[in-house]
This record gives C-alpha cells, sequence and structure tokens, in this order.
C-alpha cells in the first residue's frame, strides 16, 4: 500500500514520537528548520533532475537531498553526513560515495 502517492513525505525526517504514555517534546526551531529546508530542497532537486516529487523521494538522491538539507540546518551545532554537495542531483555521483 502506497501512503504518500505524492511524495509529499520526507525519506529521512526529524521528528517526536511516543508511545501514548507521554507527550512527545516539541520540535526544536533548528528541527523545524531542516525540515522545512528539506522538503524545498527535495522539491527543487527533483524538478532540476526531471524526476517527479514521489520518485524522486524515494531515490537515493532523495535521502542524499535530505541529509544534505539536515547538515545545513544544523552545521552550526554538530551533525555532519559525508556526502557530495551534488549527491542530491546526480544518482552516478552518489553511488560513487565511499561506505
Amino acid at each position: 500500500m502506497d501512503f504518500d502517492p505524492d511524495g509529499k513525505r520526507l525519506p529521512i525526517k526529524i521528528d517526536t514520537t511516543s508511545n501514548g504514555e507521554f507527550v512527545p517534546t516539541p520540535l526544536t526551531p533548528a528541527e523545524q528548520r531542516a525540515n522545512h529546508h528539506a522538503m524545498e530542497l527535495v522539491g527543487n532537486a527533483a524538478r532540476r533532475i526531471g524526476l517527479s516529487r514521489r520518485k524522486f523521494v524515494i531515490s537515493s538522491a532523495g535521502s542524499a537531498a535530505t541529509l544534505l538539507a539536515f547538515n545545513k540546518a544544523h552545521g552550526a551545532v554538530g551533525g555532519f553526513f559525508d556526502l557530495h554537495p551534488d549527491s542530491a542531483y546526480d544518482l552516478a555521483t552518489l553511488k560513487s560515495q565511499p561506505g
């Protein structure tokens, strides 16, 4: 079953969660900015390489774009994902990443 046919979700997201026993801690402003920036970057990257948002979100480039956005949003407070800046736009670049 496809719960996101339009690709409106991020492949990776910063979110709060709860098992119902407590109220989850709200996202910090930095975490909210990270998710917002990731949504923008995913949409822009999908258009740039000519994929539908849905196809882009489920690709490795969609995950790379999300992590690159998180890097930008959290760069001042740590948190770093080792990705080439073009990974969100070029599947060949992403496949050549170490590890």
